[in-house]
């Protein structure tokens, strides 16, 4: 059962993905953005592998196609390229 840090962390990190994929207009947000996302993931392990499989089970979802967004994740390593080998 997650402690009360990692469901903090899970909400924050959900919000930050919400508007990463609805929301952001340029490249300073998308930045600023995931560097947030990153602190998060460094504070609850648990909240960066739910996250991780969150994005890596994008099959037939419109989100891995929002292309500045996905190349920021691949660049700050939040997310693998071999993730994206298994979208459909």
């Amino acid at each position: 059962m997650p402690c009360l840090k990692d469901t903090i962390c899970t909400t924050v990190a959900s919000s930050v993905c919400l508007i990463l994929y609805t929301d952001t207009q340029n490249q300073m947000e998308l930045e600023a953005l995931g560097f947030l996302l990153q602190k998060v993931f460094e504070l609850s392990p648990l909240t960066a592998k739910d996250v991780g499989m969150w994005l890596s089970q994008g099959q037939g979802d419109e989100r891995m196609f929002n292309v500045p967004v996905t190349v920021m994740l691949l660049k700050t390593q939040l997310f693998a390229l071999t993730h994206l080998d298994t979208i459909n």
